[in-house]
């Protein structure tokens, strides 16, 4: 313990209502009060406070039985991390407490310097120099509402806890409801399950090894086992005959057969077995009649696929031949296609002055009709402006419009036949271009090919083709020849397979044996296991734990009458400062004190000396006045007599209390011993004036005001 612990200063960021830039509070003072409206960041503060001893073990309504914190956000939705850090001041230098929420045990980091400057990084450390654990300070450091509830109103369960931890008996407490749980009655009929499981599973075992062999033994007479076969010596016969039966299958081989002993003990069968099929493997592999199959198969492949690329050139060479023939038939020779092209060319040459000729009269003859149109007496005759002679201009007229309609008909005839002979010519030259390329690239190409397939042919046959022998008939000639001596290599293989299926079938007999052999054993040895000293040391088990039973029952006793003798004295101790506490702060005068029964721990209002439930009589606000008085009697008291955390935190204390019952709460708290540290969060006016003007001891004052959503809480030092 290192003496009275108090708060010096706390810098929060991201915490709960506080934003992501850190603020720094000195808490310093003997008195800190923080005021401020609701959701303005005053319990934040305090939160902070016990977050940052206690971390994890504050979270949550089922560890502090505080519902508010029931899914309790640390970490400020605006703010990357909560980070807090908060300075104790003890008589023999300061301790630095780190906490955040990034990474680390638990999902924080957590760290702590002591006095020295040691750091340290495991909680417990820091909550031994306190003397408080998280249950301890909820109830003896920080007052709560809820705490206030749990002290007088609770169930009867969550009082007592509440003031076992105000006396400093959460420990002795916990102890003896850790040993209220073990039960006689559940141990023994978990030991007795257990028996009955044992007894149970040898039971199943014995009748699964049973089934396990009728469906053996139905299995072995299928294949014509009986049941006299199902001994050792049977199993080394037949094992026996599977060694000879592999050395004989080795000799067909040709190959040196594998060294396997034949066996009698089941144990050993896996590994024969193992032995025996990597044998077979092998000779499987080494089958002469397996190898010559191969080799044919893959020559009959071969010939296929070469006989299948020769015919697909040679097919290729003849079309190209016979349609070099068509173009010829059709055509002509190249020779002769480029004369028929010249030929052509030199009558589109004529057709074309031809059609030139006409196409230069007829404009001129247009324009004449037009020009003999417009004379208005016709059949008069009329000087020719160009010539200069005697004309008749109805005559002329008809005789050009004939004439030009006959030029229109001779210049249709001549375009149409411009355009036949061109696409002739267009015809001889594609033609007279596939033939070059059919006769210089690609004969020549599919020859080549042909040629190499033949070879190929060739070199898979082993000997020349003649010329004057068709490579097809002769190469299915011998494909026909190895498919016969397929099928004599197959009735070679069929014999050697059948001689290792024979294998198989020894094998699955000796398998059956081995295993009915090795059930018998297995049920044999179950029905001794009771007779087994490991049996014998389950039993002397089972009475150790019938004796550590009775230790149990005895601890369980011994600390309920601690408990009991303790919390007696512990209560008679406290009671008059109960009840000095309880007289300032409640005006009663038909109940002039209260108690605390040492025994169910029940609150009773105490009138001429008779004992009354106090929730029977007293109101909300009486209630909770003799519930501050229970706290702050029984939570001071640690500090005075063994040091250790020297401060207490009141969060709202005021609720429900009127006028008077708030000033008489301020002077108590000014009663409070000058070596305890009081921390009061109000946002009560009343109270604030009244802590302003009563309470004697210097005073460190917080006024928090409107609450930001991103930038947190906004303190002014009043």
């Amino acid at each position: 313990m290192t003496g009275a612990i108090k708060l010096k200063e706390i810098t929060i960021s991201g915490f709960r209502g506080y934003g992501e830039n850190p603020i720094t509070l000195d808490l310093s003072s003997p008195a800190v009060i923080f005021s401020g409206k609701n959701r303005s960041g005053k319990s934040s503060t305090l939160n902070a406070i016990e977050w940052a001893i206690y971390g994890n073990e504050v979270i949550g309504s089922g560890k502090t039985n505080i519902e508010e914190r029931k899914k309790w956000l640390i970490k400020n939705m605006n703010s990357t991390r909560a980070k807090v850090e908060l300075i104790l001041e003890t008589g023999k230098g300061e301790i630095r407490v780190r906490r955040s929420t990034t990474g680390g045990k638990k999902g924080m980091d957590f760290c702590f310097y002591d006095e020295n400057g040691d750091r340290h990084e495991d909680e417990n450390d820091l909550w031994q120099l306190l003397g408080l654990g998280p249950r301890d300070f909820m109830s003896t450091v920080y007052l709560h509402q809820e705490v206030i509830r749990d002290i007088v109103t609770s169930a009867p369960s969550i009082r007592k806890d509440a003031i076992n931890r105000l006396l400093g008996l959460s420990n002795l407490r916990n102890l003896y409801d850790a040993f209220s749980k073990i039960s006689r009655k559940d141990y023994e009929s978990i030991v007795e399950k257990r028996y009955e499981a044992i007894n149970d599973l040898i039971a199943a075992r014995q009748s699964s090894y049973r089934e396990d062999k009728e469906n053996a033994k139905e299995e072995g007479e299928k294949i014509g086992l009986q049941d006299h076969d199902y001994k050792p010596d049977k199993l080394a016969k037949k094992s026996e005959q599977i060694v000879v039966s592999l050395e004989k299958i080795a000799q067909k081989a040709t190959v040196q057969p594998a060294q396997i002993d034949p066996i009698e003990n089941p144990e050993e069968f896996d590994d024969f077995s193992k032995r025996v099929m990597q044998e077979k493997n092998r000779l499987m592999a080494e089958n002469p009649a397996a190898k010559s199959s191969k080799d044919l198969v893959d020559e009959q492949r071969k010939l296929d696929r070469r006989l299948s690329e020769y015919m697909k050139v040679d097919n290729n060479l003849k079309e190209l031949k016979n349609e070099k023939h068509q173009i010829e038939i059709q055509y002509g020779k190249c020779e002769n296609i480029e004369k028929k092209i010249e030929t052509l060319e030199d009558e589109v040459k004529k057709l074309n002055q031809e059609l030139s000729t006409i196409n230069a009269r007829l404009p001129v003859i247009h324009e004449t009709i037009i020009y003999l149109e417009s004379f208005e007496e016709k059949e008069k005759p009329e000087e020719c402006p160009v010539c200069e002679q005697e004309i008749m201009p109805l005559k002329l007229e008809e005789r050009l419009k004939k004439l030009k309609e006959e030029y229109k008909e001779k210049s249709e005839e001549i375009e149409q036949r411009i355009s036949e002979a061109k696409k002739e010519q267009k015809d001889l030259k594609n033609a007279k271009k596939r033939l070059i390329e059919i006769t210089e690239v690609d004969i020549p190409e599919e020859s080549e090919k042909c040629e190499r397939a033949l070879e190929e042919l060739e070199t898979l046959l082993g000997k020349k083709i003649d010329p004057n022998t068709d490579p097809v008939a002769l190469v299915r000639k011998r494909i026909g020849a190895i498919e016969k001596e397929l099928e004599e290599s197959n009735k070679i293989l069929q014999d050697y397979l059948a001689a290792l299926s024979e294998v198989d079938r020894l094998l699955d007999e000796a398998r059956i044996i081995a295993d009915v052999i090795a059930l018998d054993r297995k049920i044999a040895k179950i029905a001794v296991i009771k007779q087994s000293p490991e049996w014998q040391e389950l039993r002397e088990a089972e009475r150790k734990i019938s004796a550590e039973l009775d230790l149990v029952e005895k601890l369980k006793e011994t600390i309920e009458d601690v408990l009991k003798e303790v919390s007696k004295e512990k209560i008679l101790a406290v009671s008059d400062r109960v009840v000095d506490f309880y007289k300032e702060l409640v005006e009663r005068p038909d109940f002039d004190r209260i108690e605390i029964d040492d025994e169910n721990f029940e609150i009773y209002a105490v009138k001429d000396g008779q004992r009354c439930e106090l929730v029977k009589f007293f109101n909300q606000g009486d209630m909770n006045c003799a519930a501050i008085a229970i706290f702050l009697a029984l939570g001071t008291a640690h500090t005075i007599e063994k040091g250790g955390v020297g401060f207490i935190m009141l969060d709202d204390p005021s609720q429900s209390l009127d006028n008077i019952l708030k000033e008489r709460l301020v002077k108590v708290l000014d009663k409070l011993p000058e070596n305890i540290q009081l921390v009061l969060a109000t946002m009560d006016s009343e109270l604030l004036d009244l802590a302003k003007s009563l309470l004697s001891r210097k005073k460190k004052i917080y006024n928090f005001g409107e609450w930001h959503h991103v930038r947190g809480p906004v303190i002014a030092e009043g």
